[in-house]
């Protein structure tokens, strides 16, 4: 009897243990700073009008980054061979200093690999930990099969009329990906100095504050935020940044009648496998059972989505801390739901439940997509050979190594058991590059966590509840890792403010816009006396 009553205790003793871990962090109360002066009426007319246009004409400077230009060299002149659809970031960077003059006159200017940017404003106390605004300013391309199904011309920038909600919805590729953060980041900068010269005081705030704009993001991002990485690095050294704020796949939601800001606080890998097959050609009067390479290769996409990686949900899982935080605030969360939530024997139900849904499956184990394949040349011969790009998002479970090493045995037994005649036919599973581990967790507690909540509480309101997610996708923070232990990736807009990123109708409101520069603004004003 005596050792069942341990025994109980020790299970009842772990299970809270990993309730506590899984807990929602601590919600501050919304932080406004005595030296903040945004006008609580809202902005005035002026300022609405100069915000939104900046955004509208960012989206009809067209800065495109295409697939191939990753192999090019930004730096080479067109006439000396360089690739001319770089030149587009010469004309949207002298068009930057020229709508914001305060920030370009003040502030140090550098321009890294021709036109990524460093802008950094010296603090009055080198002793304090910098800190770093990030954005980028080229976009995704839009396919042209899709311009006739856009509501706006996609480079137009219109800015509608109001809707039923007096909101103007500003339209255009990069609207939310990623321009409104750079041109809001640009705007709160330009303010924060604007007052600080009114005021007749010094611009620089206490700590200084660094802006890094990159050029390249959609295309990897090495040559924009990776060479300015290695810049800032130089300069202030390893985990020197107090914090860093970037872009982020999800911002302000309602969920079972609760309003939740989702921080994300770190970023899955990135692993890209390539499937090549090789068989004897031929016409294809006399095919083989397969079809050649092409039926081989679709044999082995389709072994791997047979074969998908595991899903998991426990204690330390981002998106089991983000669904904690709807159980524990959510008023109109089922309660079946929330008792699975808060019940750890019931997780591995749950994420398998949550695994049905596409999206969902995403926050909580590696996925893969086979996205490209080429094969052929013409209809009556067979092709000798195939290949295929089979992308993967590397989840927190999971290691670059261990997703290798699962695509290469589902690889080989389907060789094994699908595949006849392998003698003539070579299989060729290979990395391209080495691909990325997801990003460490930044923490959801302490100075830095309570800066950010409290920010967010402010600006949209106290009852909202800042959760901590996990970002499927890629950002630029992947080569800022080395500079902070804090990185939030943020989309500080409503999720009905703004639509559609990567493809047709992108568009964001005048009222996101205008949330996103206080967001920006408040974080800047509310370093004066903080400490880390």
């Amino acid at each position: 009897m005596y050792r069942h009553h341990v025994h109980c205790r020790a299970h009842q003793e772990r299970v809270n243990a990993m309730l506590e871990e899984a807990q929602c962090p601590v919600q501050p109360s919304g932080l406004r700073s005595a030296f903040s002066q945004w006008p609580s009426a809202g902005l005035s007319s002026s300022d609405k009008e100069l915000y939104v246009q900046r955004l509208s004409k960012a989206i009809q400077l067209d800065t495109v980054s295409y697939d191939d230009m990753y192999e090019t060299d930004p730096t080479q002149a067109p006439e000396d061979g360089g690739d001319p659809r770089w030149l587009v970031h010469e004309r949207f960077n002298k068009w930057k200093e020229q709508e914001w003059p305060l920030v370009y006159t003040h502030m140090q200017v550098e321009y890294i690999t021709k036109y990524s940017t460093i802008l950094t404003l010296p603090g009055r106390d080198p002793t304090l930990p910098p800190v770093l605004l990030m954005s980028h300013q080229d976009t995704v391309p839009v396919q042209e099969a899709t311009v006739d199904e856009w509501d706006q011309p996609p480079f137009s920038g219109i800015v509608t009329a109001p809707d039923a909600r007096g909101r103007h919805w500003i339209y255009g590729r990069g609207a939310l990906d990623c321009k409104s953060l750079l041109v809001s980041e640009l705007n709160a900068l330009e303010r924060v100095i604007r007052e600080r010269l009114e005021r007749g005081e010094d611009v620089r705030g206490e700590r200084t504050v660094v802006m890094s704009v990159g050029f390249d993001e959609e295309v990897m991002g090495i040559k924009g935020a990776g060479n300015n990485s290695l810049v800032l690095q130089e300069r202030y050294g390893q985990d020197s940044f107090a914090f860093i704020i970037d872009e982020g796949s999800t911002g302000i939601e309602s969920e079972y009648g609760l309003k939740v800001a989702s921080l994300g606080l770190s970023e899955k890998g990135s692993l890209g496998a390539k499937i090549e097959v090789d068989v004897p050609g031929g016409h294809a009067s006399k095919p083989p059972r397969h079809t050649g390479v092409i039926g081989i290769l679709s044999l082995l996409i389709a072994a791997l989505e047979a074969h998908p990686n595991p899903h998991t949900l426990h204690s330390s899982s981002l998106y089991l801390r983000y669904l904690t935080c709807l159980a524990q605030h959510a008023p109109d969360m089922p309660s079946d739901l929330r008792k699975r939530i808060l019940d750890p024997a019931q997780w591995p139900a749950l994420a398998d439940s949550l695994a049905e849904s596409d999206e969902l499956r995403a926050h909580i184990g590696t996925t893969m997509a086979a996205n490209v394949a080429r094969a052929g040349a013409k209809t009556n011969a067979l092709p000798e050979h195939s290949e295929a790009i089979v992308d993967s998002r590397v989840g927190w479970d999971d290691t670059v190594a261990d997703v290798q090493a699962r695509y290469a045995v589902v690889m080989k037994e389907k060789l094994v058991d699908g595949v006849e005649g392998r003698g003539r036919i070579h299989v060729d599973l290979s990395w391209p590059s080495a691909g990325r581990e997801h990003a460490p967790i930044t923490p959801s507690e302490g100075p830095v966590w309570e800066l950010m909540a409290g920010v967010v509480r402010h600006v949209w309101g106290e009852n909202v509840v800042v959760a901590p997610k996990g970002m499927i996708a890629g950002t630029d923070t992947n080569y800022m890792k080395p500079l902070s232990k804090n990185i939030f990736r943020f989309r500080a807009v409503p999720m009905d403010e703004g639509e559609n990123v990567h493809t047709v109708n992108e568009r964001v409101t005048d009222q996101a816009l205008f949330g996103i520069t206080q967001y920006v603004y408040e974080l800047l004003v509310n370093l004066e006396g903080w400490r880390e």
